[in-house]
């Protein structure tokens, strides 16, 4: 049996208001065929003097609340190779939030929500402030040129940081920490994993020496993404929407994707096809319905607005290349997903309507020495440009904020990761504009 402990691993992101703090700790063990590894992480994220006008009436008291999210989390995996071509992996994870008790600004609202038909195929219990999930459970198998992973797991495609172009095989869990947490964490801590049977198979040639091809099915079970409940710190909802997921079983997710090494450039080619994560509203569907108080201390308005949304299927087609620009000592990569389909709110309309939608992405990295001694800063910049085609009059986004879209929309984002004193502490910066 052997050891290995690293303790006090603190990561700061800062993003427009939002100010995150990470205190890690963890632990490597191994028994034989088994490795296991716990990690323990305290998150803090402080609000930096904004009050969520999504939560009017829904807390305890008026000013800006102090946090906006103080959570325990522990991560446990073990895996165990059971023979040279097997192996089984699980991963248990456990989330205990303690805002509410922290800031009395809040008032009881579920921390980790699964409210969806078909949610217990998360394998995901507790109540309001704890909740504990078999996140991944999967039986591993090689030999020869083929792999395969069945059980629940998560597929991750693409390298950019903060932004989705290729990685859409999994929806997200977006119920405290919204959009994005640590830069180099990215999703993982939010991408749900989803019961697959994945295969991927080396195939010989002498051209491209690693090609490989990869092809993954789930069941029909599936996960939506999952926004804060109301009164969250998060919410992206007004307080008089009840907005629920019209989840139906029995579609499944499916996809493929051939990847390899020409000369010093790596590359992927890419599809997709799942039910669209987001929901997606149909004004014609909305339930008025009237309240004699809505939760908390507020009334007016005595109403909700009952939103169900919609996931319609959609087709992703795209690739991705990264080249070692040697001479800068930088990389240098690019992603495209052409969509033929994605859904959005029609608001003229009692039907969901679609748009052919084009994402691209440009990024460079680049590891650089500032302060002599210490570990080199590592520097990503990257540019995404959505195109969306065809009338977008009366089309609002594919959820329930009615945000209006344009024709063509971009995003810059920076990051900067600065490890100190031999790793034990990193600096984050992450901006997204």
């Amino acid at each position: 049996m052997k050891g290995r402990s690293v303790a006090g691993i603190a990561g700061f992101l800062i993003c427009g208001w939002l100010v995150m703090a990470a205190t890690e700790a963890r632990a490597t063990l191994d028994f034989g065929p088994v490795q296991v590894t716990g990690t323990y992480q305290l998150v803090t994220d402080f609000n930096m003097g904004d009050t969520n006008p999504n939560n009017l009436g829904l807390t305890n008291r008026p000013g800006d609340p102090l946090l906006n999210l103080l959570q325990n989390f522990v991560d446990l995996t073990v895996f165990y190779k059971s023979s040279e071509n097997t192996g089984f992996f699980f991963e248990p994870r456990l989330w205990h939030d303690l805002t509410k008790s922290a800031d009395d600004h809040y008032i009881q609202y579920e921390s980790m929500p699964a409210n969806f038909r078909g949610d217990g195929y998360m394998l995901r219990a507790g109540g309001n402030d704890m909740k504990v999930e078999m996140w991944q459970s999967y039986f591993n198998y090689h030999a020869g040129n083929l792999f395969l992973r069945i059980g629940k797991q998560n597929v991750a495609w693409g390298n950019d940081l903060a932004l989705r172009v290729l990685d859409q095989v999994d929806a997200l869990d977006l119920s405290q920490v919204f959009f994005f947490g640590r830069g180099f964490e990215e999703f993982s801590q939010t991408r749900i994993p989803e019961w697959m049977a994945l295969a991927e198979y080396q195939i010989p040639n002498t051209i491209v020496p690693d090609l490989s091809l990869e092809a993954f099915v789930s069941p029909g079970t599936w996960t939506p993404t999952i926004l804060p409940s109301q009164g969250a710190p998060f919410s992206v909802l007004p307080s008089i929407f009840d907005f629920r997921d019209s989840v139906q079983m029995g579609r499944p997710i499916y996809g493929t994707r051939l990847s390899g090494t020409y000369g010093t450039v790596n590359f992927t080619l890419n599809f997709l096809s799942r039910p669209y994560a987001n929901g997606v509203v149909i004004p014609g569907k909305l339930i008025f319905e009237s309240l004699s108080q809505l939760p908390g201390n507020f009334c007016p308005p005595c109403f909700r607005l009952k939103a169900f949304g919609e996931h319609p299927r959609f087709f992703m087609y795209g690739g991705s290349v990264d080249y070692p620009w040697d001479w800068a000592g930088a990389v240098l990569r690019a992603e495209t997903a052409v969509t033929s389909n994605v859904p959005f709110t029609y608001t003229t309309g009692a039907s969901i309507i679609t748009r052919p939608q084009i994402q691209q992405f440009f990024s460079i990295d680049r590891p650089t020495y500032i302060v002599p001694g210490l570990d080199s800063l590592f520097i990503n910049m990257q540019f995404e440009e959505i195109y969306t085609a065809g009338s977008l009059q009366h089309v609002t986004q594919n959820n329930a904020t009615g945000a209006n879209i344009t024709s063509a929309q971009q995003f810059v984002t920076v990051f900067f990761q600065q490890p100190l004193f031999q790793k034990r502490i990193d600096l984050e910066f992450l901006s997204v504009i």
